[in-house]
């Protein structure tokens, strides 16, 4: 199935804060995870899709981060 999502928006604070609770409550589960602390930072952001079976393409046109 082919979808179009031409514009997303990522609330940056709101995205840090559920990263650092999912980190926080699933430590025990997954005991390599590092806990979140101020100091640290992101050395990446990435997006894009995953296929797992068949062919598949991603086409990005334009990629843009604002800061609002």
């Amino acid at each position: 199935t082919e979808e179009t999502i031409p514009e997303a928006t990522l609330n940056w604070n709101e995205f840090i804060e559920f990263t650092r609770t999912w980190l926080d409550n699933n430590h025990n589960k997954y005991p390599n995870l590092v806990p979140m602390e101020d100091d640290m930072c992101f050395r990446a952001i990435e997006m894009g899709t995953e296929i797992f079976h068949g062919r598949g393409e991603f086409t990005l046109h334009k990629f843009e981060v604002r800061k609002e």
